[in-house]
């Protein structure tokens, strides 16, 4: 997917996390400012240096731009031992340049940093997947970039590691206060990364703040999809009055009661219900939105349970429950609950 006049400033030290489906111009973008992709116009700047100008003509290669880069496959030298892999960009500089560098000392505080002090004489071949990150991480910072840019780098690592590590990235970043560009398609790591997450559909940034705003006021069911709404129906805007706003659900007809919202009457609308807004308890209640539903499956996931209720008079409904009691079965007949302002409405 071609990148589409994409704007965007980064300050320093910032985590910049690019969200967005497969395809959709992530990985092009970052290409572009490492060097490796040739945008047709523009201008990408680095600091105070401009790195390309389609009208002046500039384009400094990649190994000049002094950005450091992590890839989703480590690409870590089999051959070589840990030390040897991240010393490798140092010694990659001119003579002039290593003058005066203690190469081994600036190694050592490298793997400090990512936790692997003590295994620079390890073959780079005998690590795990995890530690081959840490050594691909340190090879970046090493060379002190100007920008740190990591392309999916979790995503080949179990679930439990990869949770692990998004933090540890992040700590690292942080205390080095190194600007990066982060690349994923996952919505929990954007979340736990970033200062800033841009949303991209189609090679543009669709939505651009911070994660709690994009998380509590996504702008379109686009973004409230993709960040993990999951509960997401076309509606009929109803009217308001002085209690809030009702909207109609076109599938079912069901009504519910809404915060207050500024649509036109009749206006199509998109209702989005995050799952964690459904209360499902037993018992009756006399509250607004309180429907009768069946669970159709329920999933323990440690922490919490998660829900599909299908309502007697209305659609399927994902939520979820949190705490340690204990959960629904399967068949069990319930009942939910979604306060008003809960609901988010947005133009469709």
């Amino acid at each position: 997917m071609a990148v589409d006049d994409l704007s965007i400033d980064i300050t320093d030290g910032e985590m910049l996390v690019l969200l967005g489906p497969s395809g959709c111009g992530k990985t092009t973008t970052m290409r572009s400012i490492v060097g490796l992709e040739t945008p047709s116009t523009g201008t990408i700047k680095i600091g105070d240096e401009t790195v390309f100008d389609s009208e002046r003509n500039i384009n400094v290669p990649a190994n000049r731009r002094h950005i450091g880069m992590v890839f989703q496959s480590y690409a870590i030298w089999p051959h070589m031992t840990v030390a040897q892999n991240v010393a490798y960009p140092l010694k990659m500089r001119t003579r002039k340049a290593r003058a005066g560098l203690d190469i081994g000392q600036k190694v050592d505080r490298a793997l400090q940093t990512v936790g692997l002090q003590g295994l620079g004489d390890r073959g780079a071949s005998l690590l795990s997947g995890g530690q081959m990150q840490r050594v691909a991480l340190a090879r970046s910072i090493i060379m002190e970039p100007r920008v740190l840019l990591l392309d999916e780098p979790l995503s080949n690592l179990d679930a439990k590691l990869r949770d692990r590590l998004r933090f540890e990235l992040r700590d690292i970043q942080m205390s080095l206060g190194i600007t990066a560009i982060y690349v994923t398609h996952d919505q929990d790591e954007a979340l736990a990364l970033a200062d800033r997450i841009a949303v991209m559909r189609q090679g543009k940034i669709v939505q651009l703040t911070d994660p709690v705003t994009m998380y509590r006021e996504p702008n379109s069911a686009f973004v409230a999809d993709f960040i993990g709404t999951s509960n997401i129906f076309d509606g009929t805007f109803v009217g308001s009055s002085s209690r809030g706003s009702r909207v109609r659900l076109d599938d079912s007809g069901l009504e519910l009661e809404t915060g207050a919202a500024s649509f036109d009457e009749g206006a199509a609308v998109t209702v989005c219900i995050r799952p964690e807004d459904i209360v499902v308890e037993e018992g009756d209640a006399e509250r607004p939105n309180v429907w009768k539903g069946t669970v159709r499956v329920a999933s323990f996931l440690g922490d919490h349970f998660r829900y599909s209720v299908a309502l007697d008079q209305g659609p399927t409904l994902f939520a979820l429950s949190h705490g340690s009691r204990a959960g629904l079965a399967t068949g069990t007949t319930t009942q939910i609950h979604i306060q008003p302002d809960r609901i988010q409405l947005l133009e469709r």
